[in-house]
């Protein structure tokens, strides 16, 4: 182990790689209570150390975890075993393709938060919504959508809202949507299932790749947005609530963005 994160030390400079008490500080526990013993968290800056990072873990037979900011609060952080090299895309935080202004879609980093793209689009004065979550500005927005994550906006499945990714596969070689490869342009990536089988999925809760590049179609801002908080008095009208509940979405479909019964 120590061998690799030699090679990761000097591909990324010093102050990108954490390892022993500051990485278990860090991300070595989350919101499930499972404590992991962590080798490192290193933080690339670009998609190119990615791939490099990627490769020598294979050559070197290392565990890797990818991470995108770190803040998944529903899921957790922590990887799945313990030993392993995490891997925290929080550096890549760069709006690759800005918001087309009429389709609304726009291409980020697994490192853009909410608060990070909604800054964004109130600099630019544009009329469209972050695919938010619970879990808070600082949470990526291509994480979620990866954990197949749900929010309030209209588009309340956020996976549905992708049309397509660029991933580095466990070889290092760079895998990207069907659409992407046969050259569709910008207008082209509207469509999300793309031709021939759908194989962007295979990246939603898997590990067959880290994600580098994300292309989602935003939902437009409506003229007037509303919240409604309530509070169940008692456990015996929890049945009528999730009841009204689904009566209103279906009912309301495109005016309620979504209901969360917590």
């Amino acid at each position: 182990m120590q061998a690799v994160l030699n090679k990761i030390k000097a591909l990324l400079g010093p102050d990108s790689v954490v390892d022993g008490a500051r990485a278990a500080a860090e991300l070595g526990q989350c919101t499930t209570g499972a404590p992991r013993s962590i080798a490192a968290v290193v933080y690339p800056s670009d998609s190119a150390q990615v791939v490099s990072i990627v490769k020598l873990a294979n050559e070197y037979g290392a565990p890797l975890y990818p991470v995108s900011t770190g803040h998944n609060w529903g899921y957790g952080t922590t990887p799945i075993t313990d030993g392993c090299i995490v891997l925290n895309l929080s550096r890549l935080n760069r709006i690759v393709a800005p918001v087309d202004p009429v389709t609304g879609l726009v291409t980020i980093e697994p490192g853009v938060s909410q608060g990070l793209l909604a800054d964004y689009l109130e600099r630019q004065g544009l009329p469209f919504m972050v695919p938010t979550s619970g879990a808070g500005p600082s949470a990526s927005i291509v994480g979620n959508a990866l954990e197949r994550g749900f929010g309030i906006t209209p588009i309340t499945d956020h996976f549905m809202a992708v049309t397509g990714i660029e991933a580095v596969l466990p070889d290092g070689s760079i895998y990207r949507s069907p659409h992407v490869v046969l050259g569709a342009s910008s207008g082209g990536n509207a469509f999300k299932w793309g031709v021939g089988p759908y194989t962007d999925g295979l990246f939603t809760q898997g590990g067959f790749g880290v994600v580098t590049k994300m292309t989602l179609a935003l939902a437009r801002r409506p003229e007037s947005i509303k919240a409604f908080v309530c509070r169940i008095a008692t456990e015996s009208a929890l049945e009528k609530i999730v009841s009204a509940s689904q009566n209103i979405v279906q009912r309301l479909p495109g005016v309620v963005g979504g209901i969360n019964v917590m």
